[in-house]
């Protein structure tokens, strides 16, 4: 497939992600057909050259040879792809889908099936990176589906991401960037817990953060995100709380049917599980930090370092 900057390409979600990945493609000079489902795209929209609304996934699908999807979940997909007027009732045989939705390894290999059944190509290619990742343009791509396809996208992978990963086949890109959020949400869990107990015995958070980030401790978390969007209290990554639980039982979901039981990524998802009840579903999940606020919140998580710490007599 040959992919140039005269290639027509659709964008379906202008969400945090979607809209710093739009943008980086106009700057690289791609031309874009954008759905038309809101008034925020309708702003997004004004004033940018090389865009194009139209309020119709039909229509979007006939008008573009490739077409980016950026949407929340698995259900939000389904209703882009196979809707009546969705997508697929107006995408050209020989088009090219790339699903940027972090989704359930299981229905990718699916929906792979599928469209190639319509004739119509394939690629998933989670991202991380974040809303920051993606106004920056410095994404990592996940990419499951053909090898040589995936080569093929270079040109357009290149405008909006610092490195593409070629994965495996169908669902291996879903499977591998579930695996990387495990690991990155146990990080910052793990970070969230040294900052609380480190605040209940008398230490400033900038000062561990400090220390874990000049240590063998240091990662994303000490390096970017409590000092960006934590210890300022801003709490603006751009990802929500229930987004991340979605992903966190996506991959333990996957575990348990796998007959594997991880003692450390289910108690990760009972964090969520709390921070979704106790701070709401919409928050930004960096808000999970607010867990604890001092001695009280730390006994009913199970700490108790003043009992655990007391010398025995």
């Amino acid at each position: 497939m040959n992919i140039c900057l005269e290639t027509p390409v659709g964008l379906v979600g202008l969400g945090n992600m979607g809209s710093g990945v739009a943008d980086n493609l106009l700057k690289k000079g791609f031309h874009l057909t954008v759905h038309e489902r809101s008034e925020k795209a309708r702003r997004w929209a004004k004033g940018r050259s090389g865009v194009v609304l139209t309020p119709s996934l039909r229509e979007l699908g006939s008008l573009s040879k490739i077409v980016l999807i950026l949407v929340t979940d698995n259900q939000a997909l389904d209703e882009v792809l196979y809707a009546t007027e969705g997508l697929l009732a107006g995408i050209r045989p020989g088009s090219l889908v790339i699903d940027m939705t972090t989704g359930d390894p299981t229905l990718a290999v699916e929906n792979h099936r599928r469209l190639a059944g319509m004739r119509v190509r394939m690629l998933e290619a989670p991202m991380t990176g974040g809303a920051t990742g993606a106004r920056e343009g410095t994404l990592l791509l996940m990419v499951g589906g053909d090898r040589k396809l995936c080569r093929d996208c270079q040109p357009l992978f290149s405008a909006i991401a610092r490195k593409v990963v070629y994965a495996g086949g169908p669902g291996k890109g879903q499977t591998i960037k579930l695996l990387q959020n495990q690991l990155s949400f146990s990080l910052f869990l793990s970070t969230c817990e040294a900052l609380w107990v480190g605040k209940a015995l008398g230490f400033d958070e900038s000062l561990l953060i400090d220390v874990f980030q000049n240590s063998n401790a240091r990662s994303y978390e000490t390096e970017l995100r409590f000092p960006r969007f934590i210890l300022p209290k801003n709490f603006q990554s751009g990802a929500a709380i229930r987004t991340a639980y979605k992903d966190l039982k996506l991959i333990t979901d996957l575990e348990s049917r796998l007959g594997i039981e991880l003692p450390l990524a289910t108690q990760v998802r009972k964090y969520w599980e709390a921070a979704m009840s106790r701070i709401g579903a919409e928050a930004d999940f960096t808000r999970v930090y607010e867990l604890v606020k001092g001695e009280k919140e730390l006994k009913a998580l199970g700490i108790d370092w003043k009992e655990k710490d007391r010398p025995r007599r």
